[in-house]
């Protein structure tokens, strides 16, 4: 572990010169402190064997937020490798916990129907993360089922509702438009 924390540092020597200059320019500018997020992984132990010591990141305000990727071993996500477990968010929670950083979780993976996307969402949100954070949008998000749900994951007391009645089921997520002020939207041009 200490060989682990002792290479660490050349990131986290990194991190603050990043923080550093960003507080610079920054105040140069006469703005607000400019925020600070990294993807990381999603077990504070990957993230330290590549040399990411995440928890002094936080406790010495270089970040702003962490994102942790995936619980997946090393971030590589299959379909069932999903923070399906308060367990797995909990050690990020913890981190965050008493200091000025924010905890965004990102979810995962890119193909779960509505409803569970927020029942992870209703997960992640009840262990303490504050926000939720989705790679690779574009692949789930165009004009697909998901998409629906999906765009309403940041309303936690919806979500925070949606589990108290029930979870019940949300309904179709696309409607047709075949007619919109007199014109038929079901014509195709030719070309």
């Amino acid at each position: 572990r200490n060989w682990l924390r002792y290479r660490a540092n050349v990131m986290t020597d990194f991190m603050r010169r990043v923080r550093a200059e960003l507080d610079v320019v920054a105040r140069e500018q006469g703005r607000e402190p400019i925020h600070l997020t990294a993807c990381v992984l999603g077990k504070v132990d990957d993230n330290m064997y590549f040399g990411l010591d995440t928890g002094i990141w936080v406790k010495e305000g270089l970040i702003d937020t962490p994102i942790p990727y995936s619980p997946a071993p090393l971030a590589m996500p299959i379909a069932s490798d999903i923070w399906s477990d308060p367990g797995q968010v909990q050690p990020f929670v913890d981190m965050v916990r008493g200091t000025n950083c924010g905890l965004s979780m990102n979810v995962m993976p890119r193909d779960l129907g509505p409803e569970e996307y927020r029942r992870m969402a209703s997960m992640i949100y009840e262990t303490g993360a504050e926000s939720l954070f989705f790679w690779d949008t574009d692949a789930r998000c165009t004009y697909q089922p998901p998409w629906a749900a999906l765009r309403r994951l940041g309303n936690r007391n919806e979500i925070e509702d949606w589990s108290k009645s029930g979870e019940p089921d949300l309904g179709p997520t696309v409607r047709s438009l075949s007619n919109l002020a007199g014109w038929n939207m079901e014509a195709i041009a030719p070309g």
